[in-house]
Order: structure tokens, then C-alpha cells, then sequence
């Protein structure tokens, strides 16, 4: 893998692990200490990951490896529709399209919620 595949791969990592980080102080917080000014924020803040991770979705751009696309180290897989590599790519393009307008849904979900809970801050 080149330089610039393990750097994004240790900047997805580091994301994930702050998302941990999130997921463990907001299961810890006492009931008291939320409030809705502070859960606000917080779902702003998701939102704006989830957008960041939509852009991420649609730089990888796999279509743009179907030209170079070829049998993996164990060779041509189970295909009983005789698919070639540049349409495995293609499909697995399809699939990251699929997965960005789901996150896109979510998004537009989380931002309801967030005008919602800002109107009882």
C-alpha cells in the first residue's frame, strides 16, 4: 500500500476511536448533566462528521480503479455470472452510493433532530 492509503487509513482510524471516546463519556454521563443546549451541540457535531465521512464516500470514486481492476492474490472468485474485475469495481461503486444516500438520510434525520431539541434549549 502507498504512503498516502496508510495515512488516510490511520486518519480513519483515529476518527474511530474519538467516535469510541464519545460513545463511552456520553454512556458515563449522569442524567443531570445533559441538558438540551449540550445535546444540541452534540448532534451538530455528529452531523458534521456524517458529512465528513459522505465526502469521504464520494472521493474514493471506485470507478476510477475499473481500468486497473484485476484478480485479487487468490484468484477469479466464485462468479457464476462471469463478471470481470471492472465490474466487480463498478458494483462495489454502486454499493458505496447506496451506503452515502443512507448516511445522507441519517443526516438529514439528525438535523431534524437537532432543531427539534434546540427549540426546548
Amino acid at each position: 500500500m502507498e504512503a498516502g492509503g496508510n495515512e488516510v487509513t490511520a486518519a480513519l482510524q483515529g476518527a474511530y476511536a474519538g467516535l469510541l471516546r464519545a460513545v463511552e463519556l456520553e454512556r458515563r454521563r449522569p442524567d443531570d448533566a445533559i441538558d438540551a443546549v449540550a445535546v444540541v451541540s452534540d448532534l451538530h457535531e455528529l452531523r458534521t462528521i456524517m458529512s465528513a465521512a459522505g465526502q469521504l464516500m464520494r472521493s474514493f470514486d471506485l470507478a476510477r480503479y475499473g481500468e486497473l481492476a484485476k484478480w485479487g492474490p487468490d484468484g477469479e472468485p466464485d462468479n457464476p455470472d462471469n463478471l470481470t474485475p471492472r465490474q466487480f469495481v463498478e458494483a462495489a461503486d454502486v454499493d458505496v452510493s447506496a451506503a452515502f444516500e443512507h448516511l445522507q438520510c441519517a443526516a438529514e434525520s439528525l438535523t431534524a433532530a437537532r432543531r427539534r431539541m434546540a427549540v426546548v434549549s
